[in-house]
C-alpha cells in the first residue's frame, strides 16, 4: 500500500491540498516532520484532514456521483464526453484513477488522524478542552473515513455467501484497519481486517467522539458530537441492532429538526440548513471550478450526469423536492446551485436529521414484524418527512413489508444526487434494474462481485498481504 499520502498535513498548511500531490507521494506510513511538534501544528493537521474531504475525488464531487451513476438514479448526458462512463457501465477496473484517488485520500486521512491522536494525547500546550475536541473531532473523522471504505470496498456485513468469511455478521474480508502510527515497512505489511472488525472500530470510534465532544461548539461544518451519534446509528442499523439505532438516532436529534417545507428547496443555495449535522465546507477560497459537482451537473457548466427517468417518474408535481428538476435539453437535478449564484460554491451536506428519522422508522419497522405495536411510530417518522415534500400526502398506514418498501422508496428520493443510492441498494440486498437505460448493461444482481469496487493495483503489487476482491 506504498501508494496512500503520508504528509499531505504538512502540505495543507501552506497550500490547498492539490489532487495531483496525491502521486507523488511514497507510502502511507506514519509522518515523521515536526508539525506535530506544536499545538498548532496539530490544529493544522487537523484543518488539514478536512480538507481532503473537499477533494473532487472525495465529497467535493466523485465520491457522490459515483454513487449515483453506478445505480438506477442517474446516467449520462447527451454531451457527456466519458466522465463516469466505467460506472455507468460497469467496468471499473483495479487501475481505475478515481478509485485509486479516493482509496489514497481516504487513507491519507486515516494516517494523520493516527499522528493527531497520539500527538494531542500528552501535548502540555493544549488545554483539556482542546484536546478532547482536537481528540472526539479526530475520531469522528476516522470513524467516517473508515464507514465510506468499508461501504466501497467491501460487500455488505450482512452477506452470507459468495465469499469467504461470510457469515452474515461481516466475517468476511473489510479493508487494512489502521489506528496507530506505524513504519513504512510495517505499512507494506498490513492485511485486510474483516467487516465485523472494521465495524467495531466505527462503533468505538464514534462512542469515544460522543462522549468526548460534549462541551464542544456546534457548527455543522466540523466534525461534531452529533455527526458521531449519527454515524453510530449508520452502523447500528446495518448490523440490525434497531434499538441502538433508534437511541442514537434521537441523541443526535435532540436540539435540531427539519428544514421547513417553505425554506427546504432554497436552504440548497445556503451556508447550510437548520438541519445540517455535517457538511463539508467549500468557500469561494476553496473554488473547485469545473471539478465541481455543481458543474457536473448543472447545464450551466458541464451537464454531463442527469437523473434518469427511473428517479424522476417517484416524483409527484405536488413534491416539492420536483423543484430540483430544472428542464433544458435534457431534465437536470440542480440540488447545488451554488452559493450566492456561483456555480460550485456548495458545502456538501454529509448527514442531514432526515437521515436520522429515516433510520428510526425503519428500525421501528423492522422492530413491528415482532411487536406490531412500533408501527405507528415507524409511520409517524417517516410522516415528517413525506408531509414536508407533500403537505397533502396521505396518512401512512402501511405495515410490514410494504412500509419498509416506502420506507425505502422515500429515503430514495429524499437522498437523490447525495451518494447514499449504492449503498442503500447493497443494505437492503437488492438488485440495481435500470429501465431508462442507456448501458449495454442495464440490470446487476444483488450478490455479483460489483456490488463492490477492486482495491487499488497498485496496492495488491506493493503488499503481497492484500487480497483482491473476487472478480477484479
Amino acid at each position: 500500500m506504498v501508494r496512500i499520502v503520508l504528509y499531505i498535513s504538512l502540505i495543507c498548511l501552506f497550500s490547498s491540498c492539490s489532487d495531483n500531490f496525491l502521486d507523488k507521494q511514497p507510502s502511507y506510513a506514519t509522518p515523521t516532520d515536526k508539525l506535530f511538534a506544536s499545538a498548532q501544528g496539530i490544529k493544522s493537521a487537523l484543518n488539514g484532514c478536512y480538507n481532503q474531504l473537499q477533494s473532487h475525488y472525495y465529497y467535493g464531487r466523485n465520491f457522490i456521483l459515483i454513487q449515483e451513476t453506478y445505480t438506477d438514479n442517474a446516467k449520462l448526458s447527451n454531451t457527456n464526453v466519458g466522465n463516469f462512463s466505467s460506472f455507468y457501465n460497469w467496468s471499473v477496473t483495479s487501475n481505475n484513477e478515481d478509485i485509486n484517488q479516493l482509496w489514497a485520500i481516504c487513507y491519507n486521512i486515516i494516517t494523520n488522524v493516527n499522528a493527531i491522536l497520539e500527538a494531542s494525547e500528552t501535548h502540555t500546550e493544549l488545554s483539556e478542552n482542546e484536546r478532547q475536541t482536537i481528540q472526539g473531532e479526530a475520531y469522528t473523522l476516522r470513524a467516517l473515513v473508515y464507514f465510506d471504505l468499508i461501504r466501497m470496498f467491501a460487500h455488505e456485513y450482512t452477506t452470507t455467501s459468495g465469499i469467504d468469511g461470510a457469515n452474515g455478521k461481516g466475517g468476511h474480508l473489510g479493508v487494512p484497519l489502521i489506528t496507530q502510527t506505524i513504519s513504512l515497512d510495517s505499512a507494506k505489511r498490513i492485511n485486510r481486517a474483516t467487516v465485523a472488525t472494521v465495524f467495531s472500530q466505527i462503533i468505538s470510534d464514534a462512542l469515544k467522539a460522543d462522549t468526548l465532544l460534549i462541551n464542544q461548539t456546534f457548527s455543522p461544518l466540523r466534525c461534531n458530537q452529533k455527526t458521531a451519534q449519527s454515524i453510530a446509528a449508520m452502523i447500528y442499523l446495518t448490523i440490525k441492532d434497531y434499538n441502538k439505532a433508534i437511541e442514537y438516532a434521537n441523541k443526535a436529534l435532540e436540539t435540531i429538526s427539519l428544514e421547513p417545507s417553505s425554506s427546504y428547496v432554497t436552504s440548497w443555495q445556503e451556508k447550510y440548513s437548520s438541519e445540517s449535522i455535517f457538511s463539508v465546507s467549500i468557500t469561494e477560497t476553496d473554488n473547485p471550478g469545473t471539478n465541481s459537482i455543481g458543474h457536473m451537473l448543472s447545464p450551466k457548466g458541464y451537464g454531463g450526469i442527469v437523473p434518469s427517468a427511473d428517479l424522476l417518474n417517484l416524483y409527484s408535481n405536488q413534491d416539492i423536492r420536483s423543484q430540483f428538476i430544472e428542464k433544458n435539453q435534457e431534465d437536470f437535478f440542480i440540488k447545488y446551485p451554488g452559493q450566492n449564484n456561483v456555480l460550485g460554491i456548495d458545502n456538501i451536506p454529509i448527514i442531514r436529521a432526515s437521515e436520522l428519522y429515516f433510520i428510526i422508522a425503519e428500525s421501528y419497522a423492522n422492530k413491528g414484524k415482532t411487536v406490531a405495536g412500533f408501527y405507528p411510530l415507524a409511520q409517524q417518522a417517516l410522516e415528517a418527512i413525506v408531509h414536508r415534500a407533500n403537505n397533502s400526502a396521505e396518512p401512512i398506514t402501511l405495515i410490514g413489508d410494504e412500509l419498509i418498501s416506502k420506507i425505502h422508496e422515500e429515503y430514495r428520493k429524499e437522498f437523490a444526487f447525495e451518494g447514499k443510492r449504492f449503498f442503500q441498494l447493497k443494505r437492503m440486498h437488492a438488485d440495481i434494474s435500470r429501465t431508462n437505460c442507456i448501458s449495454s448493461q442495464c440490470n446487476l444482481i444483488y450478490g455479483n462481485s460489483k456490488f463492490t469496487f477492486p482495491i487499488p493495483y497498485t496496492d495488491i503489487q506493493t503488499n503481497k498481504n492484500i487480497l483482491q476482491n473476487p472478480g477484479y
